[in-house]
C-alpha cells in the first residue's frame, strides 16, 4: 500500500493505492459444486415409474400442502421442505432402478490379483516393522 500525494484533497487526507488479490476459486467452486446428487432421466423411465413418480410426489405435496394450512410455515423452511421432498422421492426412484443393475468393471481374476498384492504388501510391512 502507498500514498499518491500528487492529488490534494483539501484536507490532511490522502488518497491511497492498494493492490489487492482476492482468491475467487474457492467462492466459485462452492457455487458450481453440484454435491452427491443424482439427475434422473425422464425419458428412460417407464410410464408406470412415471405414474409412480408423480403419485408418490402428488401425496407428499397434499400432506405439505394441509400442514402448511394448519399453520404458517416461513418460506425459508416452507423451500426447505420442498427441496428435501423432490430429492428424497428422486432418490427413492432411483434407487429402486439401478439395484440389479450394477456391473463391475473388473473381472473377478482382477480382484483376486489386487487382494494378492494388498496381503503381500500388509505382510512386507508386519515383516519389516516387527
Amino acid at each position: 500500500m502507498s500514498t499518491i500525494n500528487e492529488i490534494h484533497t483539501g484536507s490532511d487526507h490522502r488518497m491511497l493505492r492498494a493492490k489487492i488479490k482476492l482468491n475467487t476459486r474457492l467462492y466459485r467452486k462452492k457455487l458450481t459444486k453440484t454435491g452427491n446428487r443424482r439427475n434422473i432421466d425422464h425419458n428412460l423411465l417407464s410410464t408406470i415409474e412415471k405414474d409412480n413418480y408423480n403419485l408418490i410426489l402428488g401425496n407428499k405435496f397434499e400432506q405439505l400442502e394441509r400442514e402448511y394450512l394448519e399453520e404458517v410455515i416461513p418460506i425459508e423452511e416452507l423451500n426447505k421442505k420442498i427441496t428435501n421432498l423432490i430429492t428424497n422421492t428422486s432418490e427413492q426412484l432411483a434407487k429402486r432402478g439401478t439395484k440389479n443393475n450394477h456391473q463391475t468393471k473388473i473381472s473377478q481374476n482382477t480382484m483376486k490379483l489386487i487382494r494378492k498384492r494388498n496381503n503381500m504388501l500388509h505382510d512386507s510391512k508386519t515383516w519389516t516393522t516387527s
